[in-house]
């Protein structure tokens, strides 16, 4: 396995904002596709561990999209 460059690191950890307005606008309207979505699922689950999963995961793949737009490529 190859080492993992500063660059690499810097990709992974910096803040990446965005400053093109289309870039924002797609990021705001995953936020709230995201958002109807974690609703849907306390709307049709009980309170317990597997919703708490459920939602945490969901979370993760919102987190795993935005990075996959803003993050620069190597």
């Amino acid at each position: 396995m190859p080492a993992i460059t500063a660059a690499e690191l810097d990709r992974r950890f910096d803040l990446h904002t965005p400053t093109d307005p289309a870039v924002r606008d797609t990021l705001d309207s995953l936020r709230a596709d995201f958002k109807r979505l974690a609703q849907v699922i306390v709307d049709a689950t009980p309170a317990n561990r597997e919703q708490s999963l459920a939602l945490t995961r969901l979370e993760d793949a919102l987190q795993s999209t935005i990075a996959a737009i803003v993050r620069p490529a190597i």
